[in-house]
């Protein structure tokens, strides 16, 4: 029975914690928010730390990487040897 009581509070505590994830609150003040709520300690701890992560990735997946760019190793490498063929 403590698993599905577990596993209910985690799916809350992710509902609440995402309700937060774009509002451009740190992982402290996600945190707190959770615990006031009544949440467990490490539970809103652990939460609050997942949330600011995924958000940080959906972040960074929507940042094109200028290295992983095929057009600008082309240009670089023509630039360095002038005579490559590619």
């Amino acid at each position: 029975m403590d698993n599905i009581v577990t596993e209910e509070m985690k799916r809350d505590a992710y509902l609440k914690a995402m309700q937060f994830k774009n509002t451009g609150m740190e992982e402290d003040v996600i945190y707190a928010r959770l615990e006031k709520q009544g949440f467990p300690v490490d539970l809103a701890k652990e939460v609050a730390k997942n949330v600011i992560m995924k958000k940080q990735e959906d972040i960074d997946s929507k940042v094109p990487n200028p290295l992983n760019s095929y057009s600008l190793w082309s240009k670089l490498l023509k630039t360095i040897f002038p005579k490559l063929k590619m």
